[in-house]
């Protein structure tokens, strides 16, 4: 007995450690189905409450630590949200603890992964939308996440959750009937090698005619981390960076310029001289421009602008899009929250090469129903200035590339304080590079496959989302049928 309990406590270890190693800056992909399983086992084994709120606590204190420099804010403030976010993420061992006694057989398994899959998709209707999350964990397998393009994120997190409950399944089958229950084992293995092949086929598969597009990513004016960055320059200087940014770019070759979320601060009295020179350099250069602003206003009591200006190589300004999802607490009470409204714009771009593109800025790209729903089926290219800081910046990056495979387009990321890249359809990296703090004015040119490609999530993709909570609430309702009789 006294062997089993050092068993039962050895795996709450390994489930903590590997928690640390879960999301985040530490990342590594097998954490996940180590977690999983350990904590699930230390939890069925463990009889007493204490011993669950123990592991809870661990949780908690660890998402709390792992998550600190998240967000800016005070000292409570970063904890609280470390322990919602690690609330949240327990919650699928509290409703597996509370009913996988009461249903018979294999399909108890599912209790666990659909609940994984459930607080997840819950999680995305929510301000600050999927942080947390087993697929996001998973991104060195590039074979396993292509079924986002089927099945959406949430899908790879109960494929990755069902792993632990179908193991202690098996394990307590062996045990109570002396024989091995093949049927479960061959199920979950068949669902994991099918997704794997699947994956690996679309990975394989050419893309077929890419336009390769030369897009330009730059950095504005500011300098130092996004949690301390608070110079202020005058007009002058912002349109001398703009305009050497551009002179680079075109210099390069590029077709399009994108500057990072909030390139050039502005005072509401000089957005008229930075847009008529950006104009004027447009057109002058032959170029596109994606000129992201943060605009404050003389009046204190008028709530700042977070948008982007799209101009086009004749100097012509096609469209203004304001940042729709802000960062509660921090941005909510301090930027105009946009409409929503996301350009997709067909345009001839001065190499001749026809595209269509999209932008969103920054946090909108977090939101999976957001990017589905706004994004025109036929878009080929989305492009996402973004502001990102340390402990984010890899787990941001990787989160984004999920747009590409559920949707089937390039995605092209601009930012400041984390990792510039581009993504074609099928969500791998074909360019990276991380601002590291360098300072400003950086100008860094990608040749970009550009291209849409089909994918089943992007036309039922609410459908698939709803299936989950609808599977498990069908299984909540099943034990009045499946328990045993006394």
């Amino acid at each position: 007995m006294k062997k089993k309990e050092n068993v039962k406590w050895l795996f709450l270890i390994i489930g903590c450690i590997a928690y640390i190693f879960l999301n985040g800056e530490l990342n590594i992909g097998i954490s996940a189905w180590v977690w999983t399983f350990s904590i699930l086992y230390f939890y069925r084994r463990s009889k007493k409450k204490w011993m669950k709120l123990l592991a809870f606590i661990l949780t908690i204190s660890i998402s709390a630590l792992k998550w600190y420099g998240m967000v800016d804010g005070n000292f409570y403030v970063k904890i609280i949200c470390g322990i919602i976010l690690g609330t949240c993420f327990f919650i699928p061992y509290f409703i597996d603890n509370i009913l996988y006694k009461r249903i018979k057989g294999f399909k108890a398994t599912l209790i666990f992964p659909l609940s994984f899959a459930t607080v997840e998709f819950l999680m995305s209707t929510m301000p600050m939308g999927e942080l947390e999350s087993l697929a996001a964990t998973q991104t060195d397998y590039t074979s396993l996440i292509q079924i986002a393009s089927v099945v959406g994120t949430y899908g790879i997190s109960l494929i990755v959750s069902w792993l632990a409950p179908t193991i202690i399944f098996i394990a307590d089958y062996i045990k109570e009937n002396k024989k091995i229950p093949y049927k479960a084992a061959i199920t979950y293995l068949s669902i994991l090698i099918v997704a794997l092949f699947f994956g690996g086929l679309r990975v394989a598969a050419p893309l077929g005619n890419v336009k390769a597009v030369k897009i330009a990513v730059a950095t504005g004016i500011e300098n130092g981390t996004a949690l301390t960055a608070d110079k202020d320059f005058p007009i002058e200087d912002h349109i001398r960076s703009m305009n050497q940014s551009i002179t680079k770019a075109k210099t390069g070759g590029a077709d399009i310029i994108v500057f990072n979320e909030e390139a050039f601060t502005v005072i509401n009295t000089d957005l008229d001289r930075i847009l008529t020179e950006s104009k004027k350099q447009a057109k002058e250069k032959n170029i596109f421009v994606i000129l992201p602003l943060e605009i404050e206003y003389e009046d204190e009591n008028t709530l700042s602008e977070n948008c982007l200006y799209i101009i086009d190589n004749n100097g012509k300004e096609l469209y203004k899009y304001t940042k729709t999802k802000l960062v509660p607490l921090f941005e909510t009470n301090e930027y105009v929250i946009g409409d929503g409204n996301v350009p997709n714009l067909n345009v001839t771009l001065p190499s001749g090469k026809k595209i269509k593109f999209a932008t969103v800025i920054c946090m909108d790209s977090n939101f999976t129903w957001f990017i589905r729903n706004k994004v025109d089926n036929d878009t080929e290219l989305l492009l996402v200035p973004t502001w990102d800081w340390k402990p984010i910046d890899k787990f941001h990056n990787n989160w984004t590339l999920f747009r590409s495979i559920e949707n089937g387009f390039s995605i092209v990321r601009s930012t400041y304080d984390g990792y510039s890249a581009v993504f074609e359809p099928y969500g791998q990296i074909y360019g990276l590079s991380h601002t590291d703090y360098s300072g400003f004015e950086n100008v860094i040119i990608y040749e970009t496959p550009v291209k849409s490609r089909f994918t089943i999530y992007k036309y039922i993709g609410p459908i698939v989302d709803w299936m989950y909570p609808f599977a498990l609430l069908l299984l909540l309702l099943s034990p009045k049928l499946s328990i045993k009789k006394k």
